[in-house]
């Protein structure tokens, strides 16, 4: 079966990679050159978390994805993946009832009071009254290294065609073709993993494009060693809604909030966020100054209106033809599910399972009750 692929983010490479396991022949395009370094997924790191406070689908799902990362990581050259475990500070009671959530998945947890919270962890000078939620199931994902590593080993996979530099101008879902400038491109089945490109063609793409910046930061030589051991931070606790990913392997501390965001369009100027942003970093990180700041990025992601998980949106009526609509920040840590769901989607002759919706609490999550540590 022959399978087009447009877009070679993180979620277009694992997709050509779970479609030609599967023993398709795949033809992957992508608009700019491979690695695709103007993808939305290059980046030096990702977070990988397990606990999702208050969403026990998506926490047993992220301990699926982080298991899957484990086992991607294996097989590559160079190191992609640090486990470094995540921490997230929560009201006493919202982490006592994460730990409940973890327990009940069979994932290990620590509960970490106030107290023991800052002594552990004095890089942060954590929001008063907030618990810590310590989950080792989770880590450091080497964002661009991981693209590189997989357009290489999709380079030398048989029956896998990557062609950089073709710029999809039209799509025919039903005719299972796209149109670039240098021609047609079919095949037996389509998935559009464009990422922003994918809104230009689906203009009916019930979806939000959103802007969010980014510090990269280098901490002083005295400090560098202790800021490269701390886990990592989704939920710093403060009404921001701060969050960082820790300098693992050589890479920079990065820093940002929830309210360093907005809907593209409504700033046209990033520098009120940049400020508010070291503002808040000053108060959460004794001693950061702006000095501290070697490099800064505005990211581009979109999401569901209604919804805060990737949207996977059928083409056509035979269900050969699929785009991913909505990515969210989450999209790389669900990547190899999301891939292994598209190839099973558009190859099986089977109904596939919506992924990101519960199961009916008669069925349980496949894969979602592994023992602690697998």
């Amino acid at each position: 079966m022959r399978v087009l692929i447009v877009g070679a983010g993180i979620l277009g490479l694992l997709t050509a990679r779970a479609c030609a396991l599967r023993g398709a022949a795949v033809t992957l395009l992508e608009q700019g050159p491979l690695p695709a370094t103007g993808a939305t997924s290059w980046d030096q790191h990702r977070i990988v978390r397990t606990l999702h406070p208050g969403q026990p689908h998506l926490t047993a799902l992220a301990a699926r994805a982080e298991r899957h990362w484990r086992d991607l990581a294996r097989g590559f050259s160079a190191p992609v993946y640090q486990r470094t475990g995540s921490l997230t500070a929560l009201p006493p009671s919202a982490a006592r009832a994460s730990g409940d959530l973890l327990t009940s998945q069979g994932l290990r947890h620590a509960h970490l009071p106030a107290a023991e919270l800052h002594r552990r962890y004095p890089l942060i000078r954590w929001p008063d009254g907030l618990d810590g939620v310590h989950d080792p199931q989770a880590g450091v994902l080497l964002a661009d290294q991981i693209l590189l590593e997989l357009t290489r080993e999709l380079a030398r996979t048989p029956g896998v065609t990557l062609l950089p530099g073709q710029t999809v101008t039209h799509v025919n879902a039903d005719a299972l073709h796209v149109i670039t400038p240098g021609g047609r491109h079919s095949g037996d089945a389509l998935v559009l993993t464009a990422g922003l490109g994918t809104r230009r063609l689906l203009p009916a793409e019930p979806s939000e494009e959103r802007r969010q910046l980014l510090l990269y930061v280098t901490p002083p030589v005295a400090h560098r060693a202790a800021w490269a051991t701390l886990p990592a931070v989704p939920a710093i606790g403060d009404a921001d809604g701060s969050w960082l990913i820790p300098p693992v392997a050589h890479t920079a501390l990065k820093l940002t909030s929830h309210a360093a965001s907005w809907v593209e369009g409504t700033r046209p100027d990033v520098q009120p966020a940049y400020d508010r942003l070291v503002t808040q970093f000053a108060e959460l990180i004794p001693g950061f100054t702006q000095a501290w700041v070697s490099g800064r990025r505005t990211c581009a992601y979109r999401i569901h209106p209604e919804r805060g998980t990737p949207v996977i949106r059928p083409l056509d009526a035979a269900g050969r033809a699929c785009a991913v609509t909505a990515c969210g920040g989450g999209a790389f840590k669900f990547a190899p599910l999301m891939a292994d769901h598209l190839a099973r989607r558009i190859l099986d002759a089977a109904p596939v399972p919506a992924l990101f919706d519960p199961p009916p609490p008669s069925l349980p999550l496949e894969d979602s009750h592994a023992a602690p540590g697998h």
